[in-house]
């Protein structure tokens, strides 16, 4: 199945992952500040990934549920808020198909996760489905022509062709787009930020994702040495071409989207 397999290659990565939601804490924390989760609010991370916004929930005095698709993901999350000493349930779970009653949070954050649900419409109806009325939405979610888009497309094009073609996650960087999905239940406000991404070189940004996320982890195994040293030689001149006299600094546009469940 689709999602067995996206479940295994996100999983690849494990505690590593955590690094590369660290790189975008500046988006993360731009999106929980417009969210102003209060104490003893119930929230529900959606695609919580190794729970990095989910622990910083937490810390705000907020009841988070953090699910993600991933067993190995999901079980690092766990060990990462253990050793935090934050009390949070992770579960493993669908967006597409959430556990949860109707209107059972108050909230529902999704930072760079559901955006790459296989089915943005049925894992946006989840979304409104789970949240109760007048209860709040964030999202932070990749520009549609940002670099993070360039680069998943530059992946994506040493990838085995797939039919039928999955949607691009990064429909989802532009308010038409969210609107359509999510309009119709939520009264939507926007923001636009840059995340920036400060590494030493392309090698390094290279390293990092080599190590700490799952589709680049698993190009790795899967291409012949010639087509991988390939990717590598693009992905590096990619990012040199944001240096700087300390180094790279990779900027990544996003959009904020906070919603009230009408």
């Amino acid at each position: 199945m689709a999602e067995e397999r996206a479940a295994d290659i996100w999983g690849l990565a494990g505690e590593a992952y955590n690094e590369i939601s660290r790189g975008s804490a500046d988006a993360a924390e731009h999106c929980l500040d417009r969210l102003r989760p209060g104490p003893g609010e119930t929230i529900l991370d959606v695609a919580t990934g190794t729970g990095f916004s989910a622990r910083r929930l937490a810390s705000r005095g907020a009841t988070v549920v953090g699910i993600d698709i991933s067993p190995a993901i999901i079980e690092a999350a766990q060990k990462l808020s253990s050793r935090d000493g934050n009390e949070i349930e992770f579960r493993v779970a669908n967006a597409e198909d959430l556990p949860f009653e109707d209107g059972q949070f108050d909230a529902v954050v999704s930072i760079f996760g559901v955006i790459y649900a296989g089915r943005a419409q049925a894992a946006a109806a989840e979304l409104a489905r789970v949240c109760r009325k007048g209860g709040r939405l964030a999202l932070s979610v990749w520009n549609a022509h940002s670099v993070p888009a360039q680069v998943f497309e530059l992946l994506q094009s040493y990838m085995p062709p797939v039919s039928p073609v999955p949607p691009s996650p990064f429909e989802w960087g532009e308010v038409p787009r969210i609107e359509e999905l999510l309009g119709e239940s939520f009264e939507l406000d926007y923001e636009s930020g840059i995340s920036y991404h400060n590494l030493p070189d392309g090698e390094a940004v290279w390293a990092l994702y080599l190590k700490g996320y799952g589709p680049l982890k698993w190009l790795a195994q899967v291409l012949e040495k010639p087509k991988l040293a390939e990717l590598e030689r693009r992905f590096v001149d990619f990012h040199n071409q944001f240096r700087t006299n300390l180094g790279v600094r990779v900027p990544r546009d996003y959009l904020v989207a906070i919603g009230t469940r009408r």
